[in-house]
């Protein structure tokens, strides 16, 4: 908080005076929108890529319940979001950090 006060890890949305780095909201639709969207430098495969299995990947050997997340193949847990990425929007801020993107309905 401003105060300096610890807020418990799972509090999420953040209180109002609490204080934050907009990547705690917005990292992955920040990504999305500058290096897919405006930079065209990625594909959308390598932005799903870095946003789920990649880190599931990197993880599982410390973490081995993560070899059966974020793969679509038979007996693994995969969570499919369908999403148009044209229309996401990063809404996280220095001055409102806990915006949540926008984009998906």
């Amino acid at each position: 908080m401003l105060d300096g006060t610890e807020l418990p890890q799972d509090t999420w949305p953040l209180p109002e005076k609490a204080w934050s780095q907009p990547r705690s909201a917005g990292t992955f639709s920040k990504f999305l929108c500058e290096y897919l969207q405006e930079k065209k430098a990625v594909a959308l495969l390598e932005v799903i890529e870095r946003a789920s299995y990649g880190p599931a990947r990197i993880l599982e050997d410390k973490i081995p319940q993560l070899r059966k997340k974020s793969r679509l193949q038979s007996d693994t847990d995969a969570d499919v979001v369908i999403f148009d990425p044209e229309t996401i929007t990063d809404n996280a801020t220095y001055s409102d950090p806990a915006q949540p993107f926008s984009g998906f309905e």
